[in-house]
């Protein structure tokens, strides 16, 4: 069952093991699959109950408000390849299964587990939504309508890749350096306040004299509007930059970002590449990889061995 899963579908029920694991339940409930849900930060389902106003954190006090504690056990020690679902859970898993074979659906992702969540109305997790005070009739609109959009690219995958594969903490900056450089100069002559400036006497490691104008303002996780923002600058600064690479200070436009999926994609509009070429500027790639799970330790999910049971 589990490789029809996609990737996003397999983290959030890795996340709700992990859930479990931390009240030491010998089975994993619909409630945990619901904060697994809340956890994989890149499905249709993380999405869609953020939309709605529901966090990991909002959602874990409920969950656990809602929980019976009483079948814990500290002894217990997981087997994560065989780890053992409540009824509630398979009887989800086994019927968004179900509901993607009717409708030939290649791959199950994190939207079809929370509709089926929503369809359980007896479970631990529909009743933390409920709880939770959630618009139903919105949320399964909402989930039905990215599901559908993204039918459109002529594969399931959990999200569109634009979205899914979206770089985090995005910032483009154009970068002005050089051993003998005012930055109060540069900032009167663009005329523009700088993102961060200073000389190489006033920091203990900078080995120059420093400006930058970044774009910490824009929060979009298209590095075309990061870029366009900076691009726009270049454009109507011409003039004054060619004077500033005439005294020998070195330009640099470089985007930084984290990279949180294994598949992170970028694509750069020819709008914004068409321009680099007459500012006699090259784009530098500042990449770096983030996990925004907060435990130390990872879990890896067999999906060749992993079959849900009681």
């Amino acid at each position: 069952m589990f490789r029809s899963f996609t990737e996003e579908a397999l983290d959030a029920i890795v996340y709700s093991q992990k859930e479990a694991e931390r009240r030491n339940f010998q089975k994993c409930d619909s409630g945990m699959l619901l904060l697994g849900l809340l956890a994989a930060k890149y499905g249709i389902a993380f999405k869609a109950l953020t939309a709605a106003g529901l966090s990991l954190n909002t959602g874990r006090a409920i969950v656990n408000s809602l929980v019976d504690t009483a079948s814990s056990s500290n002894k217990f020690k997981p087997d994560w390849q065989t780890f053992p679902f409540s009824v509630s859970v398979i009887s989800i898993l086994d019927k968004a299964w179900q509901t993607a074979q009717k409708q030939e659906i290649k791959l199950i992702g994190t939207g079809q587990l929370l509709l089926e969540i929503i369809n359980s109305k007896e479970s631990a997790a529909f009743l933390a939504l409920e709880k939770a005070e959630v618009d139903f009739e919105k949320l399964v609109e909402l989930v039905t309508t990215m599901i559908n959009e993204q039918s459109e690219f002529g594969e399931f995958i959990d999200g569109a890749l634009p979205l899914n594969c979206a770089p985090a903490n995005l910032k483009a900056s154009l970068r002005i350096s050089s051993d003998v450089l005012d930055p109060d100069e540069i900032s009167n002559l663009l005329r523009v306040k700088p993102s961060q400036s200073f000389t190489k006497g006033a920091r203990k490691l900078a080995r120059k004299d420093f400006w930058s104008f970044s774009t910490e303002i824009i929060d979009s996780p298209d590095i075309n509007d990061h870029l366009r923002w900076i691009t726009n600058l270049i454009v109507e600064k011409s003039e004054e930059l060619r004077e500033i690479k005439d005294r020998g200070y070195k330009l640099r436009l470089i985007c930084r970002f984290d990279t949180v999926h294994w598949n992170t994609t970028l694509s750069i509009s020819t709008e914004i590449l068409s321009i680099l070429p007459a500012a006699d500027l090259d784009l530098d790639l500042d990449i770096y990889y983030s996990d925004d799970d907060d435990d130390d330790d990872e879990i890896a999910l067999d999906t060749q061995n992993l079959t849900p049971h009681d």
